[in-house]
C-alpha cells in the first residue's frame, strides 16, 4: 500500500473515529504532536520523530496526506504552508 493510500484511510479514519484535524505552526521548541499530516502547499516539511532525529521531507507536492507520526513539525527547515495534523479519535 503506498504512504498515500494510507495516509487517505487514516484521514477517512479519523474523521469517522471521532478523531481531530487542526491547523499547525511549526515551532522548533513546543510539541504539536500528530498522526498524520496534510500539507496545503507544497514544500519542505521539516519534522521531529518520537526519538528524537530530525527529518526533512523535501519538495512535497501540494494536497499531500503524509502518513507520519510526529513530536513536532519543525519551524526551522519547513517552507510549506496550509499544514494541517490528523490525530485518530
Amino acid at each position: 500500500m503506498s504512504a498515500v493510500a494510507r495516509s487517505t484511510e487514516l484521514a477517512e479514519f479519523s474523521w469517522s473515529q471521532g478523531g481531530s484535524v487542526g491547523d499547525i505552526v511549526p515551532h522548533d521548541a513546543n510539541p504539536n504532536a500528530w498522526h498524520g499530516l496534510y500539507v496545503g502547499t507544497g514544500g519542505d516539511v521539516a519534522v521531529e520523530k518520537w526519538q528524537g532525529q530530525a527529518q526533512i521531507f523535501k519538495n512535497v507536492p501540494s494536497g499531500t496526506f503524509m502518513a507520519i507520526s510526529v513530536k513536532k513539525v519543525l519551524s526551522t527547515g519547513t517552507d510549506a504552508l496550509n499544514i494541517l495534523g490528523l490525530k485518530e479519535g
